[in-house]
This record gives C-alpha cells, structure tokens and sequence, in this order.
C-alpha cells in the first residue's frame, strides 16, 4: 500500500495550478473538452469539461477530476486549496482507491480534508472498504471488510477511525446504512493497516439493532499469506488434546527484514508449540523471500514425545541476468498423515516388532532453480543450477515413495529423483574456464516412459580451460553411474507385480549397474615449425561397465516349465556377452598440421580386461571360468596417423583421405585358460577411411531456369584390418592371437548419402552396410548390418519416411584352448526392423513399424552354415523368436486430435524342441481430443495378454480393458453472462442490454484493471462478483479378465482379476464422486475370491446463490479389513455467514472400535477457513468428552479429485 503523503492533492496543487496554469498567466476560467495532464511527479490526471479557477485556487469538473499517481487513484468534482494554512479541501464527493488488485481499499467520504505540510488525510462520515479475498480465501460476494466512521485520519499507511463501524455482511450496501447489517461491530477506535490487521478497541457486537457482547479489545488478520490468528482459537485434536493459541503480527508494509507474525500453541498433550511463525523480508537489490514454521515442539510435556514441526522458506532473486529460487522444507512424519498411515500398516504387519519407530523423524528438502548470465565485473560469467536434495530423512521419504509405488497400477508414472546440476562457466577473450556437476538419486527407478529417463543414478563433474592465445586446453571429465533401457511390449505385462518383489510395473530395468569413466585431455599449445604448426597432446581415459545380469520374472518362471531352459536367457539382458569391462589408456601426440594436411604421431600404454560370457549359457555359479572367461591385454602401442581433410578434385568433387597406423607390443595379460602372461607378441592395426563429396547437379546459377535442380552425393568408407606376431611368446599362437584381438573386428563399412532438390521438393537417401570379422581370422564373420532410410519433404516438411535396418550376429561359441566351440561360425541373433510414416498434409500422420528378433543357440555339435540341407531349427538347441507390428494413425484438425494405434506383440521359444513359453500380446489403443471452449477427450485401451504354454504361465493371461473420459466446458452461457451483469450492474437479469453483456464478457475474460477509468457510482451499488463456474466430467474404467477362469465359467464378472471404476462430475459449485477398487484371486478351480476392496464415495456442493446456498462436503471410504472411515459437512450460507455441522468417525469393525467427533460451528464467510466457534464433542470407544473449538472445529478433507 502506498504512503499517499505527496502522492494525490499536494502534486495537483502544487504541480498543475503553480507550475502549469500560473506559468500560462490564466487569470480567467478555461475550459476544454478533454484534459489529459502529467505533472512532474508523474501524476497522471484527466477530466471532461476541466476548470481552473486561478484567482480562487480551484479546479473542477462536471464530470469529475480523476487522478492517478502509482497506485493510489482519486476522483472529486473538485478541489479547493487554502494558501494560509496550506489544505486542501475536496469538493463534493470524494472517492480513493489505493493498492493493488489483491489488496484494494476504498473510501468514500462527503468531506475530505488534506494537510499538505502535514501530508495527513482526514474525512468524516466515510464508508470504506479493504478487500482481503486473497489473505483469507474468500469469495465474492464475502472478500472484503467493510468499516467507517465519524471521523477517519489516513497517516503512514494507517488508518484510525473514531466512533466506528465494522462489518463483513455486504447487504448493508441495498441501504448504505451500516446498522442493516446482518451485525456490526461499534468500537471506539478502529486501527487498520492495509495488508497487515484490523484492531478493535471498547467493542460492542450488535446482532440486529441488539447490542449482544462486549469485548475490550479484537483483531482479525488481513496481511496476504498470513495465518497467524490475532485472536485466540482452541480446539480438540486427537494428536494435541486440548489446545490454544494466539499471536501477534509485526512488522509495518515498509519494514525489509521483519515482518510478519508469531503465535504459540499450547497443547495438554503434547506440550508448547510455535503453532506458527512466519516472516516476509526484503533484502532489496538480494532478493526476497519467507521463513515459516508450524507447530514446532519446543518444549515437550514428557521426553517420550517425538519431534514436531513443519517448517518452510523461499527465496527468490531477479535481475536483469537471470533468477534464483531457493526453497527448504522440513516435515517430521507426524505431520504427514499418508505416511502415518502407511507406517501403520507396517506396524501391523510387523516390521516395527525389532526396530523403533521414531514418527519424529524429518524429511528434509532444499531445492534450487537458478540461471544467469553475463555476471562479473566482464560480463563473461555464465552460472546455472538446479538442486533437489533430501537434506535429512531419507528412510521416511522412501516410505512415503513406497505407499505411492504400491498403489500405481499398471500403465501409472511415478517420478521420485533427488538430483544436482551444477555448472559454471568464464568465457572472455583471453581465457575460458568451466566446471560442472551432475548428480542423480531416482528412488523409483524405471517408473516412466521418458526415453531420457535411463539412469537411476548419476554423479558426474568436471573441469575445462582454454588459454586462448597460447592455446593451452585442458579438461577432465569424471562420470559415475549405472543404465538403464526400455522394456519392450512383449517384457510388459500387467500382473508383473504378482511375480516379482518389485511393487510396480517398471518401464525400464537396469542394463549396466555400473557405467563409468574418466578422461583427461591436455593440449600444450601451438607452435611455429617453417610453414606448418606443431602441438603437443596428452589423454588419458578409464572406463569401466558391469552388465546387469537380473533375472527377467517371467523368463525365470518359464524356467519351471522347461528343465533346459538355460541359467542366462533367463536373464533381461541374456543378448549381451560381455558383462564387465575396465579399460585404460594413456597416451602422449605430436600434430603437425600444413593447411588441409595432418600428421599425428602416438605413443602410449594400455589396459583392457573384458568379462566374457560369449558361448556360454548354464552355469551353477556366477564366477570365472563357469559363467565367463577373464581376458587381460596389456601393451605399449605406437601409432601414426595421416590425413588429407579435404582433397579438391575439381568437377569430381573433393575427397578426405586419412590413414592410421597402430603397433601394440604386448607387455604381459591374463586368460581363464593359462592365467597370466608376460607378452613378447604383437599386432598390428591398419584403418582406412574415405570420404567424397560432389555435386552432380546444380542449376542454381542458371537464371533463366524453370525449376531449381540439384542433386549431391556424400559417400564414406571405412575399412580396419589386424595381425598378429606372436613373437617370443610361448604357448599357441592361434589361440595367443585369439585372447589379444577378442573383440576386436575386421570392417569393411560403405555409407552414402544422396540429396535430390527439385523445385520445392526434396529427397533424402540414406544407405549403409557393415561387415565385421573376427580380428584374428578375417574369413570369420562376426556381424553384418544394413541400413537404409528414404525421406521427402515438401517445402522442406516431411511427406514420407521409409526405413529398413537388418542386424546379423555370428558366434562359434565359447574360446578355450583348443579354439572355439564350433569350426564355423553361425548367425545366433538377427534384428530386422522397417516401417516408415506418411504425412498427408500438417493434419494427417500414417505409420507402421515391424522388427523381428531371432535368437538361436547351438551348444554343441559341428556343422556346415553353407551347407544348402543345413536346418536352423532342427540343429538348434534353442530357438526363440520375437515379432512386434505397430500401426498408427494421427489426425490434427485445428484444436481436435485422433489417435489411432495397435500393436502386437509375440514372444516364442523352444528348448530342446520344448516350449519353454508363448507370450502373444494385442494392444489397440484410441483417443479422442476434441478441443476448444468445450473440450471432449476419449481414451480407450483393450489389451489381450496371453502366457503359455502351460497352466502355469497361462494363469497371468488377462485381457485388460480401459476407457476413459473427460468433458470439460469452459463457456459462458447468455445465462450466465447475464447472472454476472446483474451482480455488477445491480439489476435484474432481465434488464441487463448487449452492451452490458458485451463488457462483462470483456471483464471475464481480460480481468483487467489497469485502467483509469472507473464508474462514479458510490460503494452502495458496485459489482458483488460470483465465482467463475466450470463445469467439467470425468469417467474412467479399467477391469483385468482371467482369460482362463472366463473360458471355464464364461462370466465375465466372476472372471475379473481386478477392477477399478472413477466417476466424477462438477457443475457450478457442485462436484460428485465415486471410486470403487477390487482385487481377486483364483483357486485351483478358478473360483474367484475376491483379497481387496474398496469403495470411496466423494462430494462437495455449494448449492444456492453464493452467500446464501448450502455447503456439503461428504467423504465415505471403506474395504475389505472392516475399516470404515466417514466425513459429513453440512453449511447453511446465511449471506456473510454460515452455520454447518461437521461429523467424522472411523470405524474397525474387526474388533467394534471407533472415534468420532461431532461439532456445530459458525463461520464468517469473509474468513472461511476458519470457524469462529464450535461447540461438540470427542468419542472414543464410548469415552466421550464435550468440545468447543474457536477459531477451529471438526475438518473434513477435501477429496483429492475435487
């Protein structure tokens, strides 16, 4: 609120009848039709018909004057100013609004007076309001206070009335006499500050025209945000007992570092509180922010007692570079009653039986959101942070996500991450130096879809310089963590949670539990040598990665059905072969570099250990020499490298040529077979890579063209070849050359690229092939992968995409001593995958995608691949082979959008000629969103899940169906429209024109008030705006059939495995819902027995015209333990306040024990979060003990939907 001294009559005087008329000699009256003014105060003041009396000191207007200065407005008919004693005197009327939109006052007053050398404003007779809707929640036509007086003086943003009235009852407007109020306060003395509080002094309280209580002192809270009670409340609590508190704000608007308020509780069960503490402060050009506390334990009525608080603070920072938004909130777990509850259920179940329960402990939080940029005395700072950290607590809070990952059901994202992301950077033009931190706790790993979602833990950091004129770099990059991938169709399936201890249905599961790596890189600048330059390198890098090697639950349990499933498929990630890995490299290079010419010579050490698995599959315990084999390789290695970046040839094109060279001298090792070596072989390493580029088409530069053409074309390959020497080296030295170059290939690799543009038309092909052999013997194959991709855009927007990628991996098996498994290697694993999308126009998507996975596995015998009578299947002792078809269809029609999609899913595999297990997964999905004003959104989903073969696995089949809709309409009807103009213009709706309709519309919509205008008419007969309805629908279903037990009883109802049901509905005021849960078994026979239950049944209803209507809060829940639990609230709106009964009882019929409470309370609708009183009682178990509450009462939670 702002200080009016100089802001209003004083700069109009002063300003615009002594500066602005006086300069212009006006010793007559002058009128214009419209007067707009700016006085050097930025005073803005405006007026039909202005006249300016300069002989007399007046200004009027017929009209009226209207005045603006910040945010304080002022109209008169005129004003009249007093040279000897320096006052200025209003004319007529006298209107003042001041403070913003959350916090707007208002005064009228026949007579005003201002003391200019006093800047005090006095007015008398006066009828004011301030409105508090946003401090108290309220809603119109109940968010102001009302209040006036004989005599009113307006003095440092105080305001004290002599003989005054207060009232929060707006009907008093129909007469504009404050004793028509439904009641009203006569005081002595009222003190309010705006945004702050309301002090009453000798009140007397009328109830009509009967006076019904006296108070020597009251204070209401009005400060936005505040919830400090300035009177006292006392209650009954089953935590507290008995308690009662009261406060006191302190602080005034213009105080910086204090304000704001404190109030002890005092509780006869639990001791002394600060029931709450909260302090706003301004540290100006540092930010500003709040520090809360409520119900802090301070002093404990007995040391048995655990911990209580809840405590909060903010704060927030701006400037012209950037933000800061800092937060911490500490909770203990007494405070949060779903934990409570959850812990509960642990109680009972035991796990509290040998450990404490401490419902004291807190959990903790700070986090942080902050950019800028362009900081520092050089303007070259750049500093980014964001920060969510459990700063204590962190058992209760993965509780709390456990309560939360139990209750999701399948298709449900959850998303629980602690994270850190730290990054500086000084970038000028002599140096940059940068730095960075990266870290990540995800407490329910895999819970979503997001493809980025991939780690379930992070921590990364590292440095960087560059000295720009010696070109000196330097950087170190450290990363720790683990990866995760997606599961596919055919892993997901519904009842995964009955199968498994994880309480969810992941998207994702681990792939490395551990992904590191370190990395060094050091460049000591750049030096002259005759025509060409020279620097000196040094990297060092370490890495190491450890295969998750989990158990898929349902590969594991289709192990039971087939002995000779082997120990590894079972496994997620049974693909991989190599399941650890930990390299090192250090190494020191010269480059000199002549215009496009490089030459790189190298010289270092390396170190590489791989776990590997490749050939084996059963095993009884996961160690060397049964599960995998270890290989060491230890070398020296010199290497030169040379290349030529770009070859012009003229109309051919041009060509990038470059050469390495690699000799590695093998210093000692290790292999399973003969354990360690001491070297004395060698290999050598020879890569090849071409790259031309040209344009076969360009007419461009033809002006005279009548359609643009041009065609280019990229073209790349690469080629890498080994030997191997086995030098002094005992032992054979096939086998030698075979540990030294494991994973290592022989590749041939071609890519090309080609790019036809015509007209506005361009097209896109992308081919590639791969051939990779075994490092040793080039005439093996160890993969070969194709790829191509065909893209068209029009006007550079894509038309038509086409793919297809084939992936083929060979294997001979295990290596040992005497070579490996199989003479000839055989194609064990293949990926296909095609498709592609078709854009009829903006609106309209098309797509398909195919990929097969075929997975073979010989574990003995020898054969012939070449052979033309060779058979896969019938040689195979494992055969697998997954297919996944998705069809899709996207349409967008302005603000409607369909989507179509199916996919089916198969998984079958065979051991031994054994079906081992039969997954065929249909899932056909739809949705519907017809956007706008009236918004319709339709999903549905029908999936078939069906396990095989035996009746084992076939008990998880289920088909689940799912539907969901939603209807929300955000018009305004002429109805409503007109219901809104009545309440502004105080008509009848039946009077209200077009026109009127046309500016309430304007107001619904714009909100806005920032303009100067504002109406002439009196308090009496402002707008008494209503709430802005919406009405809005939601339905939603998803059931579970045991396909099974539907075959053998063919009824669908008996044959649900699980089924959840939400109905919700909201018209106006009144919301209505219904949710009903079940959970089934089947026996032997598929007789269903139903393990959980739960019905909740929800409604909030405001019934009636606001301020008149009725209130009803109903909340009933219940299962199948016998746990009931029951809320009834019952309001009748009588205008400014409201009677209502309040009734809660939870009920254990298992053992015929309950606690109720009931109470009859009385509210001000201006403060409706807060009963005035109360009077009750407490039951518990048949001991009950009467209540009275004030300032609280008997609370019934709002359902969560509502």
């Amino acid at each position: 609120m702002k200080n009016l001294n100089s802001k209003f009559i004083a700069i109009l005087l002063f300003c615009l009848v002594q500066t602005s008329f006086g300069s212009n000699n006006l010793n007559s009256g002058s009128s214009s039709s419209e007067n707009n003014l700016i006085s050097n105060d930025n005073a803005a003041i405006s007026s039909q018909s202005l006249v300016i009396d300069t002989k007399n000191d007046t200004l009027t207007a017929d009209g009226g004057v209207k005045f603006q200065y910040e945010g304080l407005k002022l109209q008169a008919f005129g004003f009249k100013r007093d040279k000897e004693s320096n006052m200025v005197t209003a004319l007529g009327d006298v209107r003042i609004e001041l403070g913003d939109g959350n916090n707007k006052a208002r005064i009228d007053s026949p007579k005003t007076l201002l003391y200019l050398d006093d800047k005090i404003l006095k007015y008398y007779d006066s009828t004011s309001y301030i409105e508090v809707g946003s401090a108290t929640n309220a809603l119109a036509p109940n968010d102001k206070i009302y209040f006036g007086g004989e005599e009113g003086i307006y003095e440092n943003d105080l305001f004290t009335l002599k003989n005054a009235w207060f009232t929060t009852d707006f009907n008093f407007l129909n007469t504009g006499d404050y004793k028509d109020a439904g009641y009203h306060l006569k005081t002595k003395e009222i003190e309010v500050i705006p945004d702050n509080k309301a002090v009453f002094h000798d009140v007397n309280l009328y109830i009509g025209d009967s006076n019904v209580a006296w108070f020597p002192w009251y204070a209401v809270n009005i400060r936005q945000g505040s919830k400090v009670p300035l009177f006292p409340v006392w209650g009954n609590d089953t935590d507290y007992g008995f308690y009662i508190s009261s406060g006191v704000n302190y602080g005034d608007n213009d105080s910086k570092y204090f304000k704001g308020g404190i109030a002890p509780k005092f509780s006869d069960k639990l001791g002394l509180l600060v029931g709450r503490f909260e302090n706003w402060y301004d540290l100006g050009d540092y930010g500003k922010g709040l520090v809360t506390a409520d119900d802090l334990l301070v002093v404990k009525k007995d040391s048995s007692i655990d911990n209580r608080w809840d405590l909060t603070g903010n704060h927030e920072y701006t400037n012209d570079n950037g933000f800061l938004k800092l937060n911490f909130q500490s909770t203990t777990v007494n405070q949060i009653s779903s934990l409570e509850d959850y812990r509960d259920d642990l109680e009972d179940d035991g796990y509290y039986d040998d450990k404490d329960r401490d419902d004291g402990d807190a959990i903790s939080f700070v986090t942080l959101d902050s950019e800028f940029k362009d900081i520092g005395k050089q303007k070259d700072i750049t500093v980014n942070a964001k920060i969510k950290l459990l700063a204590g607590g962190e058992d209760a809070y993965e509780q709390l996500v456990d309560d939360q990952m139990d209750d999701a059901s399948f298709g449900t994202e959850l998303d629980h991450k602690l994270y850190t992301a730290l990054d500086f950077t000084k970038d000028n033009e002599d140096y940059t130096v940068s730095t960075y931190y990266d870290y990540l706790k995800d407490l329910d790993p895999g819970s979503t879809s997001d493809e980025d979602d991939d780690q379930s833990r992070r921590e990364n950091f590292g440095f960087a310089f560059n000295l720009k004129d010696s070109k000196i770099n330097f950087s170190y990059d450290h990363k720790s963590g683990d990866k995760f991938r997606k599961l596919r169709s055919w892993e997901r399936f519904p009842d995964l949670d009955d199968i498994t201890d994880i309480e969810y249905i992941p998207w994702s599961v681990s792939l490395y539990d551990t992904d590191d790596s370190d990395k060094i890189k050091l460049s000591l600048g750049e030096y002259s040598l005759a025509d060409a330059t020279y620097k000196i390198k040094f990297d060092s890098e370490r890495s190491e990665k450890e295969l998750n090697t989990d158990n898929d639950s349902f590969r594991e349990l289709g192990s039971s059905n087939n002995s000779n499933f082997n120990t590894r498929d079972q496994q997620y990630n049974k693909e991989e072969n190599i399941v650890f890995s930990k390299n090192k490299e250090d190494k020191v290079a010269t480059e000199f570099l002549y215009n496009q010419y490089r030459l790189e010579l190298t010289s270092g050490k390396t170190r590489e250990e791989s776990w590997d698995r490749e050939g084996i599959y059963n095993y009884d315990d996961f160690e060397e020499n049964d599960a995998y084999n270890i290989y060491i390789n230890e070398s020296d290695f010199a290497q030169i490298e040379l290349e030529d970046k770009k070859l012009n040839l003229g109309s051919l094109g041009s060509l990038g040529l470059k050469y390495n060279l690699r000799y590695d001298d093998y210093t000692g090792g290790y292999d399973s077979e003969y354990g360690s070596n001491n070297g004395g072989d060698s290999s050598l390493r020879n890569q090849f890579n071409i790259q031309h580029k040209i344009t076969f088409l360009d007419n461009t530069s033809n002006f005279f063209r009548d359609i643009d053409l041009k065609l280019d074309n990229e073209f790349n390959y690469f080629n890498q070849s080994y030997s191997y020497d086995n030098g002094s080296r005992d032992g054979d030295s096939e086998y030698n050359g075979e540990v030294r170059l494991k994973n290592k290939d022989t590749i041939d690799e071609f890519k090309d690229k080609i790019t036809l543009e015509l007209g506005n038309t361009k097209t896109i092909y992308n081919v590639g092939y791969k051939q990779s052999y075994d490092g040793y013997d080039s005439d093996v194959k160890n993969e070969e992968l194709f790829n191509n991709s065909i893209d068209f855009l029009v006007n550079d927007k894509k038309k038509l995409n086409l793919y297809y990628d084939l992936d083929k991996r060979y294997t001979r098996g295990e290596l040992s001593s005497s070579g490996y498994t199989f003479d000839d290697e055989y194609n064990d694993l293949t990926n296909s995958k095609f498709g592609g999308s078709y854009y009829l126009n903006d609106n309209y998507r098309l797509y398909y995608s195919h990929e097969t996975i075929d997975y073979t596995l010989k574990q003995n015998g020898i054969f012939d691949i070449t052979d033309i009578n060779y058979n896969k299947n019938a040689n195979a002792s494992a055969d697998e082979d997954v297919s996944e078809d998705t069809y899709g269809l996207e349409i967008k029609n302005d603000l409607d959008i369909y989507n179509f999609t199916y996919t089916h899913a198969s998984d079958e595999r065979t051991d031994d000629d054994t079906e081992t297990f039969d997954i065929k997964n249909d899932v056909f999905g739809v949705s519907y969103l017809n956007g706008g004003d009236v918004e319709h959104y339709y999903s549905g989903t029908y999936g078939i899940y069906k396990y095989g073969p035996s009746d084992d696995l076939e008990d998880y089949s289920v088909d689940q169906i799912s539907f969901k809709y939603e209807y929300r309409d955000k018009r305004f009807t002429e109805k409503e429209l007109k219901s809104y103009a009545a309440s502004e213009y105080n008509k009848d709706s039946s009077e209200i024109s077009a026109v009127e309709i046309s500016r309430i519309k304007q107001i619904l919509n714009e909100r806005n008030d920032n303009q100067l205008d504002f109406n002439l008419t009196s308090i009496m007969s402002q707008e008494m705006s209503t709430p802005e309805y919406k009405r809005y629908f939601k339905l939603s279903l998803m059931t579970e059939v045991h396909r099974e037990a539907y075959r053998q009883n063919n009824d669908f109802f008996e044959s649900m495995k699980e089924l959840e049901a939400d109905i919700y509905g909201s018209y106006k005021r009144i919301g209505i819902g219904y949710t009903y849960r079940e959970e089934a078994d089947f026996d032997s026979n598929y007789v269903r027995d139903v393990t959980d239950r739960e019905n909740e049944f929800r409604l909030k209803a405001g019934i009636g015209k606001p301020s008149q209507g009725w209130n009803v809060k109903l909340t009933y829940k219940t299962d199948l333990d016998d746990e009931d639990e029951y809320g009834i609230y019952l309001g009748k709106e009588m205008g400014y306040y409201e009677w209502a009964i309040g009734y809660t009882k939870d009920y254990d019929s298992s053992d015929d024990t309950y606690e109720d409470s009931l109470a009859i309370q009385f509210t001000l609708l201006t403060f409706p979060d807060s009963s005035i009183f109360g009077v009750g009682y407490n039951d518990d178990n048949g001991s009950m003990s009467p209540q009275i509450w004030s300032g609280s009462g008997v609370e019934i939670e709002d359902p969560d939907t509502l």
